[in-house]
């Protein structure tokens, strides 16, 4: 019985590892565009396969959160498309949807940083700039970074980090001459 639970354990690993890679991937290509309908799309993926990787570690809050988080982007995607901002009525919605998945999964204290990071992330969709999109989800990966060392999803914590690495190298790459120029027209 322990030979069978040990293999049952490393397949699980190397599910949740291969996973991670995929998702990895994807997010870090979707904040490496200025296009938000890219941005979007690339992020309906990343999420969903996010989603996926803390299903296979069992942290429920995550995966639901996950799951309206990808309805969020779905929605917020069809509404870039034709040009209708995403009403802030329907943002304050999914914040509490979010709250409501938190209530009825919360297991620790650290359950509850999904929610903060997701109502970072219902903001950082709705932007009509990529810049603000980016910024937005740094701190956002951050969050889920916490959350990923608490449930250890090591595989989670392998993909924000580098998303957050990634994000920081779209910033300086994609966005850093509008922000200084945006800077400079402040002083």
């Amino acid at each position: 019985m322990r030979y069978i639970e040990v293999v049952h354990m490393e397949f699980i690993d190397i599910l949740a590892y291969a996973v991670g890679i995929l998702t990895t991937a994807v997010a870090v290509l979707s904040m490496q565009f200025k296009s938000m309908r890219i941005v979007l799309l690339l992020q309906i993926v990343a999420n969903g396969l996010l989603g996926l990787q803390y299903a296979i570690r069992g942290a429920d809050t995550g995966v639901w959160s996950l799951v309206l988080g990808v309805v969020q982007i779905i929605l917020s995607y069809v509404l870039n498309v034709k040009s209708i901002r995403f009403p802030k009525w329907l943002v304050l919605l999914f914040i509490t949807g979010y709250l409501i998945i938190t209530v009825f999964t919360y297991k620790s204290i650290f359950d509850v940083l999904p929610f903060i990071a997701l109502c970072i992330f219902s903001v950082s969709i709705i932007q009509e700039k990529s810049r603000i999109c980016r910024i937005l989800s740094v701190l956002n990966s951050i969050t889920f970074l916490v959350y990923d060392v608490s449930t250890q999803s090591y595989s989670a914590i392998i993909t924000h980090g580098t998303i957050l690495l990634f994000l920081i190298v779209g910033i300086l790459r994609l966005d850093l001459a509008e922000w200084k120029r945006i800077l400079k027209n402040k002083s």
